[in-house]
């Protein structure tokens, strides 16, 4: 009989550990992945002007929600275009922040004289 007792209650003990390691597993959390990083490109459409022409801006971000582009033209949408004509040689540069952080890009637009009429 003494035996019997001992068997069920290690079967009784192994029963009750295994339900705490189940319970308790159950209980924890997933892990959450980070958020993904913002990315930005921009580029320019020629990238020389003449002084008095245009180009045309494009950017695109990626997991972003505050956007802005430098000099003068301010918050941007996710993705986009806009023409641009400055007097002189001028860097763009576009900050995308989002929950991964912040990213940087730049692009610059020569401007040159137009030539001298004869």
């Amino acid at each position: 009989m003494l035996i019997r007792r001992n068997a069920h209650s290690k079967l009784r003990l192994a029963a009750i550990a295994l339900a705490a390691v189940s319970i308790l597993g159950c209980s924890h959390k997933r892990p959450v992945p980070p958020p993904l990083a913002p990315t930005a490109s921009l580029t320019l459409s020629p990238d020389t002007i003449q002084r008095g022409h245009s180009a045309k801006l494009t950017w695109q971000t990626t997991n972003a929600t505050d956007i802005t582009i430098d000099p003068d033209i301010g918050k941007v949408a996710v993705f986009g275009t806009t023409i641009v004509n400055p007097l002189q040689t001028t860097t763009y540069q576009i900050t995308a922040t989002g929950r991964g952080g912040t990213v940087h890009a730049s692009a610059t637009l020569s401007v040159t004289q137009p030539s001298p009429k004869l």
